[in-house]
């Protein structure tokens, strides 16, 4: 999650204000500075859709002009993952796919509320508070609660804007239908990424008429929410280790060159169980990473990872130095995150759509086991799982089911198992969709240029384009 660049960022006196309720607006597009093919705008919505007349909120708009107007068939709208990630920044720098879409469409992308969120939230919503702990009791778990509730509390104690209780994805589904009536058109095409699913879900239950076509690159699934989601997520993991194995033995940049890397990695993993692994260096120099720390930092350095680039060279720099008695190289995916984890406005960004579950210390301890049980390598709670037991504000958008028949097919894509799953799952729900596998590391096809990634965009363009869905189509990664 990324903050917002110098450039966009506006402070909190500006961000909100109180504005009589007037007509749907229109968009004032004007020249975006520095770009002069781009155009940029504002628009407001309220913070509170229950209140429409109270406080409101900027979001920012950038919109890239179809390069064939007398062709065009409407609006693409990009929605950005995150939760937190700018849209606009994003189409700063435009996709393969964004690129060729250009012909037809305008595309627009936008800086969600959660983005506005994270510089418009006071400093307690933005600190950490305590660092997350694996508890392995139910005095430890409920001592982690209340920390965690504690910040909460402040950080609302603090909040001007009204913001924090209301970043979830029914609030950001009805901005997404305040642009649309802004731009003034009557459908609108999309393409949306990971996160970004949770609030086109709920667009599509909220507005399933105004949808003309939707592209899904490694989305979750937020009908069966919590359906495999362990299972897809470690197999995902398993993979990405069983190729980064392969790319070990056969090269001699990987620090491990020549040895037995999975004997290495269990050993090492036992061990710090037994005997916690000291940090050297680093913001985090004199804590310990225990067997728990590695298995739930390891798949922030093996998932993105394609062969030879600088994630698995860093894992395989990490293992050898946990193995001669520095844990270092995982002390920031590891601590870091767990760090990460206890700011109010994290948990705000995501708990709230329930992904995660709030269902007690048993059933936190029964999750634990069966993810040991499935992969004694790597099987370990997340970091939203523990995180979001501190959430003690009612769900706002719970996972339920979507007006299916009153939806056009999706089309959906993804990379790992904790990928493509869900988004498979997700688009079952709507009669007609389609999915595209890549067999091939990474997230988000789309953005992340990866080989042979030109095989999914091509796809995705015949269907936002022409609505022309493939059939059992798979995408193989170029060696």
């Amino acid at each position: 999650m990324k903050l917002l660049a110098a450039g966009f960022l506006m402070t909190a006196t500006t961000l909100y204000t109180v504005t009589p309720a007037s007509a749907a607006p229109m968009i004032d597009w004007r020249p975006c500075p520095n770009d002069v093919a781009a155009q940029c705008a504002s628009l407001r919505v309220p913070v509170d859709w229950a209140r429409p007349e109270g406080r409101t909120i900027a979001l920012r708009l950038m919109k890239l002009p179809a390069l064939a107007p007398d062709r065009r068939i409407g609006t693409l709208f990009d929605i950005p993952g995150g939760p937190g990630e700018s849209g606009t920044e994003a189409l700063k720098r435009p996709s393969e796919l964004h690129k060729a879409l250009r012909q037809r469409f305008d595309v627009v992308g936008y800086d969600p509320r959660t983005t506005v969120a994270l510089s418009a939230l006071p400093a307690s919503c933005t600190r950490t508070w305590s660092t997350l702990t694996d508890p392995r009791d139910h005095a430890a778990y409920a001592g982690q609660v209340r920390a965690l509730s504690r910040g909460v509390a402040a950080c609302r104690r603090d909040d001007r804007t009204g913001l924090l209780t209301h970043l979830d994805s029914i609030s950001a589904a009805r901005d997404m239908e305040a642009v649309r009536r802004a731009l003034g058109e009557t459908r609108l095409t999309f393409t949306v990424r990971s996160y970004g699913g949770v609030p086109m879900t709920a667009y599509a239950r909220l507005f399933p008429e105004r949808v003309r076509a939707a592209y899904l690159d490694g989305v979750p699934d937020h009908v069966d929410a919590w359906t495999g989601r362990g299972r897809e997520w470690l197999t995902g993991t398993e993979q990405a280790f069983d190729r980064f194995v392969s790319w070990c033995a056969a090269t001699t940049a990987c620090e491990l060159h020549g040895r037995n890397v999975r004997s290495l990695w269990r050993r090492l993993v036992r061990r710090a169980d037994a005997f916690p692994v000291p940090v050297l260096k680093g913001a985090f120099a004199g804590r310990e990473l225990t067997g728990w720390h590695l298995r739930i930092s390891a798949p922030v350095l093996l998932l993105p990872g394609v062969a030879g680039d600088s994630s698995w060279r860093a894992f395989a720099a990490s293992v050898r130095g946990a193995l001669r008695g520095d844990a270092s190289g995982f002390a920031m995916p590891s601590l870091g995150n767990l760090r990460h984890w206890t700011r109010p406005v994290v948990l705000a960004l995501q708990c709230p759509d329930g992904l995660w579950g709030r269902t007690g210390y048993p059933a936190l301890r029964g999750n634990r086991g069966f993810l040991e049980r499935l992969s004694p390598d790597f099987g370990a709670l997340s970091y939203p799982n523990l995180a979001c037991t501190g959430w003690t504000v009612p769900l706002a958008n719970p996972p339920r089911p979507l007006p299916a028949r009153r939806l056009p097919p999706f089309l959906g894509a993804g990379t790992h198992p904790g990928d493509y799953t869900p988004t498979r799952r997700l688009l079952r729900h709507i009669p007609g969709s389609a999915t595209v596998r890549y067999d091939g590391p990474g997230h988000v096809i789309y953005l992340g240029g990866m080989p042979g990634a030109h095989c999914v965009v091509e796809h995705a363009v015949r269907y936002l384009t022409d609505l022309t869905l493939p059939s059992g189509a798979v995408c193989r990664a170029k060696k």
